[in-house]
């Protein structure tokens, strides 16, 4: 009889395996169109960061604080955002009424967030809500990677004061529920059937149209 801690490791395996594949399929794909080299990829991840960074203080209405959450994979260090916090950074700090007071990085492993990796959330909603809880001073929530995946039940648990939330997510894209019901302000994803042009003569603007789509909340 098979036991349940080989069956675990090799339901552990295949996890794994799919995730792997997963990443790298997405690498190469949508990723490796807005990343394949420095000069292609840097400076549309540099005006993502700028976007963010004029969402934020267009939320915010020109003042207040802000926490940034970043997602990790794995073990790394640094996230594949880098670009993009630089440039919303430096663009930030051309509003001096708008402060960085908290900097998160969340660390996401297939190991410990279970089920089918490819569909599940950087994001939970337990996590989501402690992240509100251990920042009640911050106006304005940006996070580079995921938005988070609420059910109904989880909705009617938000605190009625929360911060404006600017995201960009890549992974298990969310419905446009975070945005009718006014949970996030702005939404950041990779642009359906987009396709990236290389000429030297694109900009990074004109790159970022053609990679992202920037989505609002309807006004309440």
């Amino acid at each position: 009889m098979i036991s349940s801690s080989y069956k675990r490791t090799v339901v552990a395996v295949i996890m794994a395996v799919v995730v792997l594949a997963g990443l790298a399929i997405w690498r190469f794909g949508w990723f490796g169109r807005v990343s394949s080299d420095n000069d292609k990829g840097i400076p549309t991840f540099e005006e993502l960061g700028r976007v963010m960074a004029q969402q934020t203080v267009n939320v915010l209405n020109g003042s207040g604080n802000v926490v940034v959450w970043r997602l990790r994979l794995g073990d790394a260090e640094t996230t594949m955002f880098g670009p993009a916090e630089q440039s919303f950074d430096a663009t930030l700090r051309q509003t001096p009424g708008v402060t960085v007071v908290a900097r998160v990085a969340d660390r996401y492993d297939v190991n410990t967030t279970g089920g089918d990796p490819l569909h599940q959330t950087a994001v939970t909603s337990a996590g989501f809500l402690q992240l509100l809880e251990k920042y009640p001073e911050a106006d304005a929530l940006v996070m580079f990677g995921a938005a988070p995946q609420l059910t109904a039940r989880d909705y009617g648990r938000l605190p009625a004061k929360r911060p404006k939330i600017v995201a960009v997510a890549i992974m298990n894209l969310p419905d446009d529920e975070l945005l009718k019901k006014q949970v996030v302000q702005v939404l950041i994803k990779p642009r359906s059937g987009g396709s990236f042009n290389d000429s030297p003569t694109k900009t990074p603007a004109s790159r970022f149209e053609q990679s992202f789509e920037v989505l609002t909340a309807p006004t309440p």
